[in-house]
């Protein structure tokens, strides 16, 4: 089971009360975050992070989670929206001050900076920001007004692109988009450290950590389809056959199939292990 568990910071909360109900399913099956996450697609720290009651987790994660625990998924999806709207209220009562673009060091910073830059513009709804956003979608994409609102509210991560977009829909031209792209690209290069550092303390193997990621992945039947960001981070791949079976993996939990048989790709339905000459 590990370590004994941080106390709930507000266990009365509706925050506190979806972790404790997390953290009683995962006592009930007697599990720890690492036996857990071999149910689930989540890092042990992401389920640990979920259950910890100092914020309000994705729902895909808590979801992952309570299936893992065999929760009831009605009664999560309950505590899980009260939990949220009670961060919008508090939110709204007490939103955090914005610091300069700037100063910007982290996604929170960069959250509570453009959620400032859309109220300083009167608050333009989010379908608004959608519409407005399309007179650059051929240079930063769409930008659903679902998309908005979850960067508003600090629901999200956004790219440098979505982020951009929401500039546009919010009146911020283009061509003043430099201080804030630079607050981006210290977020980032600041989240992914936290990446590094989360990484370096779960156990990779040592024949793993020795292997080259991209030949491992052709071993496995894929071929990236972005540069490699470590083995327990979201990788996008593609069928290596048919190259139209695009997916995302953790690599440090794909290569279990390594020694398991060969998988079939859905659109080609080639074994992902196959050989060029087997297929032929």
């Amino acid at each position: 089971m590990g370590r004994t568990a941080n106390p709930i910071p507000v266990p009365e909360s509706s925050v506190g009360k979806l972790a404790a109900r997390l953290r009683t399913g995962l006592a009930r099956k007697a599990f720890g975050y690492r036996e857990l996450a071999e149910q689930t697609r989540y890092h042990p720290t992401t389920l640990q992070r979920a259950a910890s009651g100092k914020g309000v987790p994705s729902w895909p994660v808590v979801k992952d989670f309570a299936g893992g625990c065999d929760l009831d998924q009605e009664e999560i999806r309950k505590l899980w929206e009260a939990a949220r709207r009670e961060k919008a209220r508090r939110l709204r009562d007490d939103p955090p001050r914005a610091v300069g673009v700037t100063q910007v060091g982290n996604y929170a910073e960069l959250g509570v900076l453009l959620a400032s830059v859309r109220a300083k513009k009167d608050s333009p709804p989010y379908q608004l920001i959608e519409r407005r956003a399309e007179e650059t979608k051929r240079q930063f994409g769409r930008l659903p007004h679902s998309t908005a609102w979850r960067i508003a509210v600090r629901q999200t991560r956004p790219s440098l692109h979505q982020m951009r977009a929401f500039l546009v829909g919010c009146n911020v031209p283009p061509k003043r988009h430099g201080p804030y792209v630079r607050a981006w690209e210290r977020a980032d290069a600041q989240y992914r450290r936290d990446l590094a550092r989360e990484e370096s303390k779960a156990a990779i193997p040592d024949d793993l950590r020795r292997r080259d990621p991209y030949l491992l992945a052709r071993e496995l039947g894929f071929v990236p389809k972005e540069p490699f960001r470590g083995y327990h981070l979201p990788w996008t791949v593609a069928c290596r056959f048919c190259h139209e079976d695009v997916r995302r993996i953790r690599l440090s939990r794909a290569v279990a199939v390594l020694n398991r048989p060969a998988d079939v790709c859905p659109v080609c339905n080639l074994a992902l292990h196959d050989s060029p000459a087997e297929r032929r």
